[in-house]
């Protein structure tokens, strides 16, 4: 069904779990989905509406709150460790508010 479709990854079409989205705001993408097409691809763009999304920022789906990445933030993050609650993986350029997904990530790139 359409409600069942919503809570899967609109590309490999498993369940969400953890979701990374831009600045576009789309988070029908998994995390692992995101991290292969940013670094196996370089493309940096949303799979959604293509847009250009230098940084992401990757939730569970359930705690999922509007973040906006705006360059304060970003400026205020130090590449590769942790930031207040957040950690930063470089080669993906995404945030992530949560160790295990970080370091789950971090190993595939």
């Amino acid at each position: 069904t359409s409600s069942e479709m919503e809570d899967c990854c609109a590309v490999c079409a498993e369940p969400l779990e953890w979701i990374a989205y831009g600045g576009c705001g789309h988070r029908e993408v998994c995390a692992t989905c995101t991290a292969r097409l940013r670094v196996v691809l370089d493309d940096k763009r949303c799979c959604i509406c293509k847009q250009e999304c230098p940084f992401v920022f990757v939730t569970k789906v359930r705690f999922f709150l509007w973040f906006l990445l705006d360059s304060e933030l970003t400026d205020s993050l130090s590449t590769g460790h942790q930031s207040g609650n957040l950690w930063f993986e470089a080669d993906i350029g995404a945030y992530f508010d949560d160790e295990d997904e970080y370091k789950r990530i971090k190993a595939m790139c």
